[in-house]
């Protein structure tokens, strides 16, 4: 169902030296905790359009509960100029996820 998702989120991770981009809870500074964004989307091309694949929530979710990982975050961004879904994941949930993805 959702393997070209789980191929880009690899792909995306190795490709980059430090995997996806790493973020901290900067609210709590006595409690700082690393997180993981996965954005996948579209932005606005040339023409003003934006390709918009309304299954790509449901894959992600799909994903996290073939491999029982609990998002901290997921939401569906619907900008002026994107359509995407944002993934955020503690740390050590995110090496799970891409382990697991890997090992299949």
């Amino acid at each position: 169902m959702s393997s070209h998702i789980e191929r880009l989120m690899v792909r995306s991770h190795d490709e980059r030296e430090n995997g996806w981009c790493k973020t901290t809870n900067a609210l709590d500074p006595n409690n700082q905790k690393i997180y993981r964004s996965i954005k996948i989307g579209n932005v606005m091309n040339c023409n003003g359009e934006i390709i918009r694949d309304h299954t790509t929530y449901g894959q992600i979710k799909y994903i996290l509960d073939k491999y029982n990982i609990e998002a901290e975050e997921l939401k569906q961004i619907e900008e002026k100029t994107e359509h995407a879904v944002e993934l955020k994941l503690q740390e050590e949930k995110y090496n799970m996820l891409i382990t697991s993805i890997k090992s299949n």
